[in-house]
């Protein structure tokens, strides 16, 4: 994962349009695309537990043996190590990853 990029000033959070994760305090921020009907893999690494929360579109999550639908604002929490395939749906998805690194 490349370096976080800290906001510019205190109290402002940086653009999550640019590539890269964005340090917001005591969490990093990242944003990720999955174009229409595509998958993508996401691995909750380093010992940290990653949120990622459903900006628009919809698809589904397979975690384990488990597969979750998900939708705009839907949120899903991956403990650490653990691996998420992430399938879009017709529309794409648009997912912003949140953690807490140690």
């Amino acid at each position: 994962m490349p370096e976080p990029r800290a906001p510019e000033r205190a109290g402002r959070l940086a653009d999550l349009h640019e590539p890269g994760p964005v340090r917001a305090g005591a969490l990093e921020l990242d944003r990720m695309e999955v174009a229409p009907r595509r998958s993508r893999e996401w691995q909750a690494h380093d010992g940290s537990e990653h949120l990622l929360y459903v900006i628009r579109g919809s698809g589904s999550a397979k975690v384990e043996d488990e597969s979750l639908g998900l939708a705009q604002e839907s949120i899903l929490w991956l403990d650490p190590g653990e691996q998420a395939t992430l399938v879009a749906g017709a529309d794409g998805l648009e997912v912003l990853l949140a953690r807490a690194p140690a």
